[in-house]
């Protein structure tokens, strides 16, 4: 070979070694930026971590609470429910065609060692209608 060719072959592969380390250059920017967004989203996720966390232990802090909530309070609470719903109930009888002039709420029956709850109970002069009233209706409750 001719010492013109070898110098041709010579700086054609000197833009090959240049062309490659502005490649390689470019591919280490993207690989330094890929890892600060993966660092970034690595916060994050312990960040959420974290807050998960601190949520669940603050929902077993109100579990425990309210499972030991005195009975006073969760038959008040019920007590509350179907004082809401005694209005209601008026209504919808009515409109049923039962006149009721008489609502009771949280009435107690007691025999034989048996005792019965009975939330809302209707009456006029002919009929007695007895209401559940639900906070949380569930599809087994209306079949």
């Amino acid at each position: 070979m001719a010492e013109q060719d070898w110098r041709e072959a010579a700086a054609e592969v000197w833009q090959l070694f240049k062309k490659t380390n502005a490649e390689l250059k470019e591919l280490q920017d993207k690989f330094r930026e890929t890892e600060a967004e993966l660092k970034e989203l690595k916060d994050k996720v312990q960040k959420i971590d974290i807050k998960l966390r601190e949520n669940d232990t603050q929902l077993k802090q109100t579990d425990k609470w309210t499972n030991e909530l005195p009975l006073p309070f969760t038959s008040k609470w019920e007590m509350m429910i179907e004082a809401l719903r005694q209005p209601t109930a008026m209504n919808l009888f009515r409109e049923w065609g039962i006149d009721a002039y008489f609502v009771s709420h949280g009435v107690m029956a007691q025999k034989n060692d048996q005792t019965m709850k009975l939330d809302l109970l209707l009456r006029n002069d002919r009929q007695v209608v007895v209401a559940q009233v639900r906070t949380t209706l569930h599809l087994y409750d209306v079949q």
